[in-house]
Order: C-alpha cells, then structure tokens, then sequence
C-alpha cells in the first residue's frame, strides 16, 4: 500500500473515533461536569494516579532512609566482633 493510503485510513479512523466520543458527550452517555471535553471518571482516575504516585514517592524515601540506616549500623559490626564497647544506642534495661 501506497503511504498516502496508510496515513488516509488512519486519519479516518481517528476521525470516526472522535466524533464517536463528541458525539456520546454531546447527548450525555459520557459525563463531562466542566465542559472541558475530558470525560469526568477520566479526570477522576488521573487524580487518584498523582495520589498513589506522590505516596509511592514518600515511601520510597522512607526506604532509602531506612537502607542508609542500616548501611550505618553495618560498620559497627567488626567493632562488636573484636570486642569494642558499643558505639550506636545505650541499651534500654
């Protein structure tokens, strides 16, 4: 097939997919609240994706605190093996 025909058929395609959702927002089937030619549970499932992103994002930073934690702890181990006093927190008893 030519490349003119390939771009034709999908130019048509898009277009009928287009007019396809106007047309359902227009007599209401897809609900759109603000007029902005987005449908509303689409907006909706965007909001709750950036939520569940920003806390992914914090408790990725509550991991790497706790990795560098335990990278710290780690270098007292030989000193605890040789028999050194302890170095890191008092015991509690």
């Amino acid at each position: 097939m030519d490349t003119i025909t390939i771009i034709l058929s999908i130019i048509s395609v898009l277009s009928i997919l287009l007019n396809f959702y106007l047309i359902n927002i227009y007599t209401g089937k897809i609900k759109d609240a603000d007029k902005d030619f987005i449908a509303d549970s689409v907006e909706d499932i965007a909001t709750e994706i950036k939520e569940r992103a920003k806390r992914v994002a914090q408790e990725i930073e509550d991991v790497s605190i706790a990795v560098k934690e335990v990278g710290n702890q780690l270098g007292d181990i030989p000193n605890a093996v040789s028999g050194k006093s302890r170095v890191g927190r008092k015991n509690k008893k």
